[in-house]
């Protein structure tokens, strides 16, 4: 090949390459800006008459509990403890007719390790013989939380909420009137600055979600049918602050990638410059099982971040220089023990130009598949 064809065919693997990193770039910020709702549990109420609609409609005439008691949640801080365990604590409020029953007075939080905590701070008669009753509550949340797209990935922190009287004779509403006309993205319901560890909030929301239990809770009898209920829940949505989970471990990735790639430049047939260099069968077995242990200790340490259910968008970074060392290993292998003319090329050139792009479109292969549906 002419020396001129050969640097066309160079500078076209340098533009190929290029090309890859800014549309994996691309698609990085494409996907941080899609704060998507769907992750919401449940469908979202953003006023009484929404409200009001949504209940006529899930709730049959004869199963409407008596009273509606309009319930706000304050929320101070969230702190992811562990893979599916978040810290939350603020306030719980209710709002309720004069005198009201002890019974109904209360919220509970199922999903908490101690879902009865709240404690009461404060009771307040209002000037229309309304009272509203605040709780402080401070607990941990177990939330089902999906690391598939991290560290690009959306989480919505749920409090469920359930009222005290287990009878069902409660049905809890949002206390729309507590707030400034409603808007998710305004994120009513949390601290001025509220800002966690490694996240952006980025919406609040009040749903409610159907269930049906196929229990009574031994309320009703030993033979009481199953109960369906309206059950009310405040969302929080969280976006990861993706920059700096990536380039910690993409430098890692990098530099190894990097290494990998120079020791291209030592498989040689030629026997001067392989003396120069130590080359060798155990050389190469060697220095590819030292680049893998190190490739297995960056994925593990992902791993234990995400708990290992599912494979993340991260750890495919990995999987993507698994096979490109494999593929350079056999590569040197092939290139001392085989006759293969497209090998013996430039001296073993074809691997140098293609590695890159190899690497890279892998990489944005994988990055294009796991966001093809946006993010969560």
């Amino acid at each position: 090949m002419p020396l001129k064809s050969l640097r066309r065919l160079i500078l076209t693997c340098v533009l190929i390459s290029l090309v890859l990193v800014l549309g994996i770039t691309v698609t990085w910020n494409l996907v941080a800006a899609d704060h998507s709702l769907a992750d919401v549990r449940g469908a979202i109420m953003q006023n009484p008459n929404e409200v009001n609609e949504y209940l006529e409609k899930n709730q049959p005439k004869d199963q409407r509990p008596e009273l509606r008691i309009p319930t706000g949640v304050f929320l101070q801080d969230v702190e992811f403890i562990d893979v599916n365990s978040v810290a939350v604590n603020g306030y719980i409020w209710q709002n309720f007719p004069a005198s009201p029953p002890l019974a109904q007075q209360g919220v509970v939080l199922p999903e908490a390790g101690d879902s009865y905590a709240p404690k009461e701070v404060y009771r307040v008669k209002g000037p229309n013989g309304r009272v509203t009753v605040g709780w402080y509550f401070s607990g941990i949340l177990h939330q089902p939380i999906n690391y598939q797209h991290y560290p690009l990935d959306n989480q919505n922190v749920v409090l469920r909420l359930w009222s005290v009287d287990i009878e069902g004779g409660v049905q809890l509403v949002p206390d729309f009137a507590a707030y400034p006309p409603w808007q998710y993205t305004e994120m009513y319901g949390l601290e001025r600055g509220f800002q966690p560890t490694g996240w952006s909030p980025q919406f609040t929301a009040f749903t409610f979600q159907k269930h049906h239990y196929s229990s009574s809770f031994g309320v009703n009898g030993p033979h009481a049918a199953s109960i369906d209920t309206v059950e009310l829940y405040f969302n929080i949505g969280l976006v990861r602050k993706w920059q700096g989970p990536m380039f910690a471990s993409l430098t890692r990735a990098s530099f190894i990638a990097l290494l990998v790639y120079l020791g291209l430049f030592v498989y040689t047939r030629e026997e001067a410059r392989r003396r120069i260099f130590g080359f060798s069968t155990w050389a190469v077995i060697t220095f590819t099982v030292s680049m893998l242990l190190a490739l297995i200790l960056d994925q593990q340490q992902t791993r234990t971040l995400t708990g290992g259910a599912t494979v993340a968008y991260l750890e495919f970074f990995s999987i993507t220089l698994y096979v490109v060392i494999i593929s350079v290993a056999l590569n040197a292998v092939l290139v001392t023990s085989r006759e293969i003319e497209i090998l013996q090329w430039r001296d073993n050139l074809l691997p140098k130009l293609v590695y890159w792009p190899l690497l890279l479109g892998l990489s944005f292969l994988f990055t294009v598949v796991v966001f093809r549906n946006g993010r969560s």
